[in-house]
């Protein structure tokens, strides 16, 4: 057999292996995170706010970023950067999951009226709909002071309006919405 040859298959080995190694790594990681979260960081009132919590997940997304860029190194064959991207992807996924569950378990209309039902109790009675509608009314402050936070909506005399930020925010997602070539935004 040939040196080259040799030293082609030595390398497509320690690709194989560089890439097994940033997958299992990976995951590894991602079941660290989530168990640090749900033993230790969630009984802490400073990630029962969302910006932490978004936060938590992205500079958790930006430490594996820099990791898998070290693994590759200057060995980026096929196998490795489709290891990376996969494992990027994985977390991806990960965090938006939890990012969604977290959000859910927060509270809100939905759950709020299964508690409602569980308990026997009817929506449809004033005081629940008072209750609900608290809910609703509390969720959209806390939505626009973010938006007012980010520097996307400025308060004016007339109400709240978009900023340049705000317009270049609303021209990007407009631009995502018709490349990926959806009928509904609800």
């Amino acid at each position: 057999m040939s040196s080259a040859r040799v030293t082609r298959k030595h390398m497509a080995d320690a690709a194989s292996e560089r890439a097994t190694i940033i997958l299992f790594g990976t995951v590894l990681y991602i079941a660290a995170h989530l168990v640090f979260y749900a033993l230790w960081a969630r009984r802490r009132s400073l990630f029962k706010a969302e910006k932490p919590i978004f936060y938590y997940h992205l500079v958790s997304v930006i430490f594996l970023l820099l990791v898998v860029t070290a693994l590759i190194g200057g060995r980026a064959s096929t196998r490795n950067l489709a290891a990376g991207v996969a494992a990027l992807s994985v977390h991806g996924i990960y965090t938006i999951s939890f990012l969604e569950l977290w959000s859910l378990a927060q509270g809100g209309f939905s759950l709020s009226i299964l508690q409602i039902a569980a308990a026997g109790g009817d929506p449809g009675r004033k005081d629940v709909v008072r209750e609900l509608q608290a809910i609703g009314d509390g969720k959209r402050s806390d939505r626009l002071r973010a938006l007012q936070q980010m520097g996307l909506v400025a308060q004016q005399p007339a109400g709240l309006v978009l900023t340049r930020a705000g317009v270049a925010a609303c021209v990007l997602l407009r631009m995502i919405v018709r490349t990926a070539n959806l009928r509904s935004l609800g």
